[in-house]
């Protein structure tokens, strides 16, 4: 109990002490000297002898439902045109990047979008990773927030205060830990820097987790360096889609 108690202050302490800075709007880097949750002390994103991971995490292309606003979730919506030009565009982005392989959800829209830039890119068609997904948004997908609040007033003033899962659905802390299960498993297997295509709200989380609470919401092709080094973990937002049409 006695160990158990030094090593919670420790890590308090740790975190009070990361140095965070965040400027989103020129490109600008962000570093935070601690690791993201669940993540094992041991795993390739601590072990300095094991060399940098980079990993390029990007948001998936538009959406018919992210055109009109409705929560998507774990419901299975493909790329619309707008979307498809972003991944065409994001492929375009990374082409000096060397990847080495792509990574993607199960589900369509990131699917699509990593099919897309592998084979912009050369690359063999993404391996996919359910751990990847969106969070379960629950009773709350399909809707606008506008429904949510005339249909389920109570769980979404919940939703809104942070308060566990919409019903039916993930909570933040479940989904910050499943996406950085996932995220550890592709550094640990990857030998040069690789694409993982994900979804918005569930990188927010985990970037959250590393980074502080200022993270800014994750649009469409939005896309982050991310780097483990001696140092900790490092996020740099690359850059947004241009496409919008």
């Amino acid at each position: 109990m006695v160990r158990f108690f030094r090593a919670a202050v420790a890590a308090f302490l740790m975190l009070r002490r990361a140095a965070v800075r965040c400027f989103w709007l020129g490109m600008q880097e962000c570093r935070a000297s601690a690791g993201p949750p669940g993540v094992d002390p041991g795993s390739p994103w601590y072990a300095g002898a094991r060399g940098m991971r980079r990993i390029l995490l990007a948001r998936h292309g538009q959406t018919s439902w992210n055109a009109l606003g409705r929560l998507q979730g774990h419901t299975d919506i493909e790329l619309n045109d707008v979307g498809r030009e972003q991944a065409r565009e994001l492929a375009a982005r990374l082409a000096s990047a060397e990847l080495t392989a792509v990574w993607a959800s199960d589900l369509a829209r990131a699917r699509q979008t990593g099919e897309i830039d592998a084979a912009a890119l050369g690359l063999a068609p993404p391996t996919v990773d359910p751990d990847l997904r969106e969070r379960h948004y629950g009773v709350f997908e399909g809707l606008s927030r506008d429904e949510c609040t005339a249909q389920h007033p109570e769980a979404w003033q919940d939703w809104v205060a942070q308060k566990g899962a919409p019903p039916g659905g993930e909570t933040r802390p479940d989904a910050a830990a499943r996406m950085a299960r996932a995220l550890d498993r592709i550094a640990a297997s990857s030998g040069g820097p690789v694409l993982v295509v994900s979804h918005g709200g569930v990188m927010r989380l985990w970037l959250m987790n590393v980074l502080g609470p200022s993270v800014p919401i994750v649009a469409n092709g939005m896309t982050f360096v991310i780097d483990r080094d001696g140092a900790g973990v490092r996020a740099e937002l690359l850059a947004s889609a241009t496409a919008t049409h």
